[in-house]
């Protein structure tokens, strides 16, 4: 399978460092983002969220016109990224046999700021330790932490602002696997059973598995190896789907 990897806020493509080699190993290809605006010389004033969608949405067509990637491509989303992820699903949900999020969901259409961090100058920096719960940081180690904050990257202030719409419901038929590491597997179903505003799109999604990580939010630091495992598991053939 062709694996596109996303990382979340802050991060860029090097986040999937460790991981990527436990999913080459299994047999896949791997693809690794810098969403737009993460990029050196990137202009941040100029990125919004749909130009993150988009560059997603382009990776995925160019590795449908490949021979090893038509009909066999996976998205894989962390953090706020799932917002990302979910939303080019939808617009090519043909063409995406598994969609994984880690540490995060496919989020609701509609209108979202994601304004929990503050902008500064345009951007979104990383912001110290404290500023982040116990469950986010929790099994990350000071020289884990200190690497997450040297490879940090401002965010673009437009690119936490989501507007957006769903249109196609294919999407719900696609595969889909999130690996939860700051909130338990239980509590997340619970949020799904209660019909919580933020998981309808997890209610509504044919095929969900969802799989617990004893670590906090940044797996791919903490727990590389044991991520890739889930995600190559997450990419297995369901039985509906056949080898």
């Amino acid at each position: 399978m062709y694996v596109i990897l996303v990382p979340g806020m802050w991060l860029d493509a090097s986040a999937w460092d460790d991981v990527a080699p436990v999913l080459r190993a299994a047999g896949h290809e791997v693809e690794a983002l810098t969403l737009p605006g993460m990029h050196p010389g990137d202009d941040p004033a100029s990125v919004g969220f749909e130009d993150q969608v988009q560059a997603v949405v382009d990776r995925v067509d160019a590795a449908s016109r490949t021979t090893s990637g038509a009909e066999s491509i996976a998205l894989v989303g962390h953090s706020a990224s799932g917002a990302v992820v979910g939303v080019a699903v939808d617009r090519r949900a043909a063409r995406i046999r598994a969609a994984v999020y880690v540490d995060a969901i496919p989020f609701p259409e509609g209108d979202w700021d994601n304004d929990e961090f503050p902008v500064v100058d345009g951007v979104v920096p990383f912001p110290e330790r404290s500023a982040f719960g116990e469950a986010m940081v929790r099994d990350t180690t000071d020289e884990q932490w200190a690497a997450l904050h040297a490879r940090a990257i401002p965010v673009p202030a437009g690119a936490t602002r989501q507007h957006f719409r769903l249109t196609d419901e294919a999407r719900r038929r696609v595969p889909t696997t999130v690996i939860t590491s700051e909130m338990s597997p239980d509590e997340l179903t619970a949020g799904i059973t209660a019909h919580a505003d933020w998981a309808t799109e997890l209610a509504a999604t044919e095929d969900l598995r969802i799989v617990g990580l004893d670590t906090g939010h940044w797996a791919m630091s903490t727990r590389p190896a044991e991520l890739g495992a889930l995600i190559v598991e997450a990419l297995a053939p369901r039985p509906t789907q056949g080898v």
